[in-house]
Parts: C-alpha cells; sequence; structure tokens
C-alpha cells in the first residue's frame, strides 16, 4: 500500500487553513476592523497541534518496515531535510524583500539571529519568519526519531513512552525554564508529536475501531478547544504549551484516527481539491503571513470604516491570495526540489532499500 493517504493531505489542508484564517482575524482586530472571520478562529493556531500529530504519524507510516538500519536512517533524515529546509529558505528570501520594501529588514536582522533563524536552531532571539518557531520543533522531532530508526522496530512503543516520560519529568523539574535548546527538549509540544506516533502504530498493525465515531470526536474537541481555550493561551512557551497540549492533542489524534481508518477500511476519499491544498499546505503555511500583512497595509485606511461585507470580501481576496502564492510555489519550487532531492537520495542511499511494510488489515 502507498505512503500516500489522502485523507491525511485533506487533514494537512485543514491545519493550514486554520492558522490562515487565525491570522485574518488577528490582522482584523489589529486594525480595528468589524471581524468578518468568526472570533473562535483566533485560535486556528490549533492547526499547528494538527499538524504535529500529522508528523508523529506520517513519520510512522513511512518508516514501517524499515527500522533497524543505519541506511533507512540516514535517507530518512535526508528526505526530511530537503522537505523543509529548501522551502523555508525560499520564504526566508521573500520576507527579506518584503522586509526591505518596508524599510523593516535592518529592524528584523538587529532583533533576531539570522544564522539561528536560517539553521532552524532553538534560540532567544526572534525567529526572521516568525511562522519558523514550529519548524523548530520538527526538526528536533525528525532528529529524535532518526535515532529511533537506528534500532530494531520492536522498541519504538518503548522508545516513544520514554520521550514522552522523560518530557513530563523535565517538566516537573522546572526544564521549562532553561535556555532554549532545554526547553525544546522538555517542550510538552512534543507529545504532540509522540500522539501522533501512537496512532500511526495502531493503524499501521490494524488496531483500527470507531473510527466514525474517533473522528466526531476529535473534530467535536477541536471546535470546543478553539472556544474554550481562551486569548491568554493564544501565544507560545511552556507556560501555556501544556494547556494547549492537554486540549488538542487528544482531539488532533482522534481526527487523524479517524480520518485514516475511514479510508484505509470503509472506502472514504478526501475530495480532490482538499487533497491538492494540502500538497500546497507547506507553502500555505509558510507564505500565509506575508500576503495577508501585505494586503492589510492596503487595506488598513479603509478597514476600519469599512461595512462587514466589505471586510469580508478582504478576508476572501487574502485567503485567496495566500493559496495562489502557495499553489506558484509548490508547482515552480517545492515539487521541482522534492523531485530532484528524491532522485538524488536514491543514488546515495541505493545500496540497500527495503520495502516498506505492509500496513496491517484490521484487526480490531
Amino acid at each position: 500500500m502507498t505512503d500516500r493517504i489522502l485523507g491525511v493531505q485533506a487533514l494537512r489542508a485543514l491545519a493550514a487553513c486554520l492558522v490562515l484564517f487565525s491570522h485574518i482575524h488577528y490582522i482584523e482586530m489589529r486594525d480595528h476592523a468589524e471581524a468578518a472571520v468568526p472570533v473562535f478562529l483566533l485560535y486556528g493556531y490549533s492547526g499547528v497541534d494538527l499538524f504535529f500529530v500529522i508528523s508523529g504519524f506520517v513519520m510512522v507510516l513511512v518508516t514501517r518496515g524499515r527500522l533497524g538500519s543505519k541506511t533507512q536512517a540516514g535517507s530518512f533524515l535526508f528526505s526530511r531535510f530537503a522537505r523543509i529546509y529548501p522551502t523555508y529558505w525560499l520564504f526566508c528570501g521573500l520576507a527579506a524583500l518584503a522586509f526591505a520594501f518596508t524599510g523593516s529588514l535592518a529592524v528584523k536582522l538587529e532583533a533576531g539571529n539570522l544564522a539561528a533563524s536560517l539553521a532552524l536552531w532553538p534560540s532567544d532571539a526572534t525567529m526572521f519568519l516568525g511562522l519558523a518557531w514550529t519548524l523548530v520543533h520538527e526538526m528536533y522531532f525528525y532528529l529524535v526519531f532518526t535515532l529511533f530508526i537506528l534500532l530494531p522496530g520492536r522498541f519504538l512503543p518503548f522508545l516513544l513512552a520514554g520521550w514522552a516520560a522523560m518530557v513530563v519529568g523535565g517538566q516537573a523539574l522546572g526544564a521549562g525554564e532553561a535556555r532554549p535548546v532545554i526547553r525544546l527538549i522538555f517542550d510538552p509540544l512534543t507529545l504532540e508529536f509522540i500522539a501522533g506516533a501512537v496512532v500511526g502504530l495502531l493503524l499501521t498493525s490494524g488496531r483500527r475501531a470507531g473510527a466514525h465515531v474517533a473522528l466526531a470526536l476529535g473534530l467535536a474537541g477541536l471546535i470546543l478547544g478553539m472556544g474554550a481555550i481562551g486569548p491568554e493561551q493564544a501565544t507560545t512557551g511552556t507556560a501555556t504549551n501544556w494547556p494547549r497540549t492537554l486540549i488538542f492533542a487528544p482531539a488532533c489524534a482522534l481526527i487523524v484516527y479517524g480520518a485514516v481508518g475511514l479510508e484505509l477500511d470503509h472506502g472514504w476519499r478526501a475530495p480532490g481539491w482538499a487533497v491538492r491544498l494540502g500538497d500546497w499546505s507547506y507553502s500555505l503555511y509558510l507564505g500565509h503571513f506575508l500576503v495577508i500583512s501585505a494586503l492589510s497595509r492596503l487595506w488598513a485606511p479603509v478597514s476600519a470604516y469599512g461595512t462587514l461585507w466589505d471586510n469580508v470580501l478582504a478576508a476572501i481576496v487574502m485567503a485567496g491570495a495566500s493559496v495562489m502564492l502557495a499553489w506558484l510555489a509548490f508547482t515552480f519550487f517545492e515539487r521541482p526540489v522534492i523531485g530532484a532531492a528524491a532522485r538524488l537520495r536514491s543514488r546515495i542511499f541505493a545500496a540497500r532499500k527495503p520495502e516498506g511494510g505492509r500496513i496491517a488489515s484490521r484487526i480490531w
């Protein structure tokens, strides 16, 4: 069975759109406009939590049957670096052009650590591309999972349990107040990646009971969580990451479990438009804030005085332009780079390339 599960792409589209509309609502509040985007979507940053759970699931999916190999560990890490960094650097370049145009480039460079930002290294300095803090977490997840790949697959459940225990124990000992690298290692958001990996173990081993119920409960939990978490949690940092993890990790894990289970066992197929939007989701995530920030500058003089319908139109234009940039970036940069990296990886790691293990038939 292919590693590409269409429902996962649809969930990536959902996650990216949640973050997109969260930021559109933020722009509306900043500019004192009559909100066209519902206020609860301010907490659409929960799309990040969904992305993290998806990442954990995908890591288990793509490495099934390939654990216990140095070659496969190297191949995995190469593919993750090639997937994350080139497109990220592209949008850093676009951001630099935007900052230069607005005269704020020098301020951004002074306020941040450019080398740490480009390397996605944890730092207390401001990230050059603000959304990149999530990629710092992603790269940490990938580095740890690369170490797990070196060991036989039978150890993976115990490694994940030990990793989760380490995070909880570190937080109990005050690691959340330590230097950036230590804070990253013990950040509660890591539990979302681990939750996704546990979902992956259940699904690929055939333990897929109650997919409909799981999806319904997960979506309900996500919506209720977005309404209940409160504005004081609309930031990042370990002080707030515990509440968001406890609220969104279970909901997002149930969503992934349910959506994938429905596809594997009940013939559900995500709509084509959602799959395509999921394909563009990384570029959409990285580029949307540049787009809506630029358009908001044009709209700001009238946004505070316009009608609600004017602001609805502005929100539609911002979302549409963000999707258009994502499509352009994916079509003409991201997809070609991924293809070139895959060909290079196949040459570098061609000596040993075992077939991935099959997804087990349903046993629950």
